[in-house]
């Protein structure tokens, strides 16, 4: 594989509109890929687009481990967003955007929340809105305006710090747990092996939310529980992800198990 030339800003084919992958799985599309990894590690970068090397195809990879440019940075794994991702999300309205038109795409990535970014430029500003989406919550929306710089093009990358900002102030408004906020739900577990059961139990009995679990159900490889917690439902799947597990709701069905699984 190779190291390619990153193009700088100006470019005329970063001004171009670029083509959605119709085949994936292909040798060509591989190596794109193998290309765009090896040009984003030589770069020290934590995220490349196609475009950025030349190539009007909609691919994205970013991921972060240990990175000179980036020290503070927690790990972020490798990802190539797919393709069908797009297709999925195409014609989202985000001022309507619930769970629901979502959680097939958070499925897919094992993720219990989403938020959506939209970059609009009027008016000689540049403001950022955010809606934060998760299973069985209100949706919540906050904006941003973002001083202009010399071009609209060059306020984008401030754009986008501003929204990782943002994005990270709706999440510390969310983690003081209100005690006096009380609730249940109903989980499928997969168990792989008694041993695994016992840790699973083990890892909820040290969740400070978690007020209790009953077992409903169970069969070698499945268990029904009856959690209470307390605080939100977001706040309770943070307090399940530190325990090293993963909480997640498909079509109103909750299902717990390991992180990974």
């Amino acid at each position: 594989m190779a190291v390619r030339e990153v193009l700088r800003m100006g470019h005329p084919v970063l001004r171009e509109r670029a083509k959605r992958i119709e085949n994936v799985g292909t040798p060509e599309l591989r190596a794109l890929v193998q290309d765009m990894k090896d040009t984003m590690a030589a770069k020290n970068g934590a995220g490349l687009a196609a475009p950025q090397i030349g190539v009007g195809q909609r691919v994205v990879i970013f991921g972060v481990t240990s990175n000179p440019r980036y020290p503070d940075a927690e790990e972020v794994p490798f990802t190539v967003l797919a393709p069908e991702d797009d297709a999925a999300l195409a014609g989202l309205n985000l001022d309507a955007a619930n769970w629901n038109d979502v959680a097939q795409v958070a499925a897919k990535h094992r993720v219990s929340e989403v938020g959506l970014v939209q970059a609009v430029y009027a008016n000689g500003k540049m403001t950022v809105n955010i809606r934060r989406l998760g299973a069985g919550e209100q949706p919540t929306k906050t904006s941003v305006e973002v001083p202009m710089l010399q071009t609209v093009g060059t306020t984008y990358p401030a754009a986008a710090q501003a929204a990782v900002r943002a994005i990270e102030d709706m999440w510390k408004t969310r983690s003081v747990i209100d005690f006096s906020q009380r609730g249940r739900l109903t989980a499928d577990v997969r168990i792989g092996s008694l041993a695994q059961w016992g840790e699973i139990q083990t890892a909820l009995g040290q969740i400070s939310n978690v007020t209790g679990v009953t077992v409903t159900a169970i069969s070698p490889n499945f268990a029904r529980i009856n959690m209470g917690y307390q605080g939100g439902l977001d706040q309770l799947r943070e307090a399940v992800g530190e325990a090293g597990l993963s909480l997640t709701n498909r079509g109103g069905q909750w299902t717990l198990a390991r992180a990974g699984q």
